[in-house]
């Protein structure tokens, strides 16, 4: 869990998740935010596209420089 709890509050701190605690442990889930739902959507939809991925990875590896 500790190995990931940073980029979940990054997650939470973009407003892509929510964290709520439940009994003690921190519960994770994706914003109810439709706005942000439906861009998360068209991004994993997009995804499917190969040309689109290798684009992310590149700027991705860019932004890691």
């Amino acid at each position: 869990a500790a190995t990931v709890e940073p980029e979940l509050r990054e997650l939470v701190d973009s407003d892509i998740m929510e964290v709520k605690s439940v009994d003690g442990m921190q519960v994770y889930s994706l914003t109810t935010d439709d706005s942000t739902r439906e861009l998360l959507d068209r991004f994993i939809t997009q995804c499917e596209d190969r040309h689109f991925r290798v684009k992310v990875i590149y700027h991705i590896v860019r932004g890691m420089r």
